[in-house]
């Protein structure tokens, strides 16, 4: 539909670098719509582009409310974008608990609905706070649950390499750290990998 690629065209903005743009682009669409699943996408996509540009208040309240309206006519496939990135806000704020009970709510989800492609985003998350914790077992758990997912789309497989890069950096193997994101370093020329807040791996 025509606020799905508006919505849509907010985060490619912002990938393009310009976020000033992207952020105009969703206050206006953000006015516009108010309920139902179009209204949940924009406000997921909004609370993720507010993440990017660190403003993670705004980012939490926005992805928050995308996540509350999953039962008032929203879309699980946004409710899962929701609850990633929800999870990534939690734990750049040191909200960790959180973010694990977020990651397992994503979890759950994801199984009963079998829409599995948000896993490795959930994982990247589990797998950062459990390695920081030393919890290598559980680390390595969110790793593989990570892997399982195809590798054919970007979005999958950017957030599953830094799962191994976060728990190799953890385990203080700098050189498995870089050899882990060598393949990030081979995608990034021309895509979002090269802008500022999109991923934290440069």
């Amino acid at each position: 539909s025509g606020i799905e690629s508006a919505a849509i065209r907010g985060l490619g903005l912002a990938a393009a670098g310009h976020p000033d743009e992207a952020t105009a682009a969703y206050d206006d669409l953000a006015a516009r719509l108010r309920y139902g699943a179009q209204a949940q996408r924009v406000t997921m996509g909004r609370g993720w582009l507010q993440l990017i540009r660190d403003d993670v208040d705004a980012a939490r309240s926005n992805l928050e409310s995308a996540v509350a309206t999953a039962g008032l006519g929203g879309s699980t496939r946004i409710t899962l974008w929701a609850l990633g990135w929800l999870a990534r806000v939690q734990f750049a704020t040191g909200d960790w608990d959180t973010a694990m009970t977020t990651v397992e709510s994503g979890r759950q989800l994801a199984e009963s609905s079998g829409i599995v492609i948000i896993t490795p985003l959930l994982e990247l998350t589990a797998a950062q706070i459990h390695a920081l914790r030393g919890d290598w077992d559980a680390a390595q758990t969110a790793v593989r649950a990570a892997d399982v997912v195809t590798q054919d789309y970007e979005m999958v497989r950017i957030p599953t390499i830094l799962a191994r890069a976060q728990v190799a950096e953890a385990e203080a193997d700098y050189a498995r750290v870089r050899r882990v994101l060598e393949p990030l370093a081979r995608m990034a020329p021309g895509t979002s990998l090269t802008e500022p807040g999109y991923w934290p791996w440069p």
